[in-house]
């Protein structure tokens, strides 16, 4: 990943905040230092909201361009965060309504505080519960992947200052 928010290889970095309520999460900054993307933002459900995180997506074509990612098998990520806990890693297709809706396949990833690698058989990837029908399969998303996205998606009592890092992305067969 590169300082100016683009991978090495052209796609884009993009980070956000979303929660239930208008206004109890928000995005800090994306900072790039040696490959490695640093994430930072506020969830503080004053608000009441039940959900929200703070998130990183990198695109994983130049251009916004979607690849075929179905022979592969293993996603590996370098992951941290601030503390001990897990971030949500979502396999991302380029259908608006399910990227809305958060119905593309997840894997929620236990991390450290010191970054290392995270090796995931794509077969682990699954919708989450609340989904249904609108529910995509890893093997259907697969087809056309348009991005990666991790994010920290706990929402505690009081407010929860967001940090975490992702490095080096790769696919293998």
């Amino acid at each position: 990943m590169k300082a100016e928010g683009r991978t090495e290889q052209g796609a884009s970095l993009d980070g956000f905040a979303y929660s239930e309520k208008p206004g109890d999460a928000s995005f800090g900054k994306i900072s790039v230092a040696d490959g490695v993307a640093h994430v930072t933002g506020v969830i503080w459900p004053q608000k009441g909201s039940s959900w929200g995180g703070i998130g990183f997506s990198v695109g994983a074509g130049n251009g916004g361009k979607t690849l075929d990612l179905s022979s592969y098998k293993t996603l590996t990520l370098q992951l941290a965060a601030n503390a001990p806990g897990t971030l949500r890693i979502r396999v991302m297709g380029n259908e608006k309504a399910t990227r809305d809706n958060g119905c593309y396949p997840v894997v929620v990833q236990p991390v450290s505080t010191e970054l290392r690698e995270y090796s995931i058989d794509l077969s682990r990837f699954a919708s989450e519960a609340y989904c249904g029908g609108n529910a995509r399969t890893i093997a259907a998303t697969s087809t056309a992947v348009s991005a990666v996205e991790v994010a920290d998606p706990k929402v505690a009592g009081g407010k929860r200052d967001i940090d975490f890092q992702v490095g080096r992305i790769t696919l293998s067969r």
